[in-house]
């Protein structure tokens, strides 16, 4: 994709601008780590057996670690180092809890306080080849790949590459390690959450889900494991499908959003899944459209 700057009505190319060293885009992410992909830094060059993990990062929203990885080359195989630092995780669980310790005291009070089932490893480069991404295409792969490029007056582009259903042939040696893994993590997606709806709640939560990305095609929707995110910087609306209901929560403080009806509770002191204050339970598409209009102050504010 093109990108120009606009100057008295004429338009000049904005070029892209190669990062001189790997180490470049790494502190480009740890300096900026929230704004970038709203996880909390932990721990640069975080050295765990015999391996240093470029970086060490947490994810609030769903209680998981998450290891970056950075790489200018395109001829590594992603997938056998990222079940590879995936199973030292799970291997030395108190290591990963004692390095977030150190830098947010006392937070986590036992291993059984993070969801290890939602781990992640990312790799970060400018540029993956088309074998790196079919291998880590799979939806099932708890690996994502984000590729992130520079340009001139100091812009920077980071894209999250679409996963397919296509599955890569995996080594046979490696297969072993991978039943293993897949034991204790798991890679939720929309259809999981979907299925545990029927066909009402199902009907319901496909409606919701159309509108709001009518409003905006760039809002991403993701699934952890207990609900569907819809974001751009961040999460704005959560919905999660019940056998009967749905519930869906926005992200907002109480009493920032326009709720004339009343339709929307306050959970500002109730443990609940979902980001954010308000909480709404709906089984029927009565008032979808008054509901999605209190979502869309939550999606404009956050825009």
């Amino acid at each position: 994709m093109a990108l120009f700057q606009l100057e008295n009505k004429r338009v000049k190319p904005i070029y892209e601008k190669t990062f001189k060293k790997e180490k470049d885009v790494q502190q480009l992410v740890e300096n900026n780590l929230t704004e970038l992909m709203n996880l909390d830094f932990v721990k640069t060059e975080f050295a765990i057996g015999k391996f240093r993990l470029d970086t060490l990062a947490y994810n609030r929203e769903t209680a998981s670690f998450v290891i970056i990885e950075y790489k200018k080359t395109k001829n590594e195989s992603l997938v056998d180092q990222g079940y590879t630092y995936l199973n030292i995780m799970l291997e030395q669980k108190a290591a990963f809890v004692l390095a977030f310790n150190e830098v947010f005291p006392y937070e986590i009070k036992a291993i059984k306080d993070i969801d290890w089932s939602q781990s992640r490893v990312v790799f970060i480069s400018p540029v993956f080849s088309s074998y790196q991404k079919g291998a880590a295409s799979n939806p099932q792969l708890p690996i994502d790949l984000i590729q992130v490029k520079s340009f001139e007056k100091n812009l920077i582009e980071m894209e999250e590459i679409t996963k397919t259903n296509y599955i890569a042939d995996n080594k046979k040696e490696n297969l072993e390690s991978v039943n293993k893994l897949n034991k204790e993590i798991k890679v939720y997606t929309e259809e999981d959450l979907i299925s545990k709806g029927n066909e009402e709640s199902q009907a319901l939560y496909h409606r919701i889900k159309q509108a709001i990305l009518d409003w905006d095609p760039n809002i991403q929707v993701t699934a952890n494991k207990h609900y569907v995110s819809f974001k751009r910087k961040t999460n704005f609306c959560d919905i999660a499908i019940q056998k009967k209901q749905i519930k869906i929560w926005l992200n907002a403080k109480m009493g920032d959003l326009d709720d004339s009806q009343n339709m929307f509770r306050d959970v500002t002191n109730i443990g609940h899944y979902g980001n954010g204050d308000y909480e709404v339970s709906i089984q029927y598409d009565t008032n979808v459209e008054y509901i999605l209009s209190v979502i869309k102050q939550a999606w404009m504010r956050g825009k």
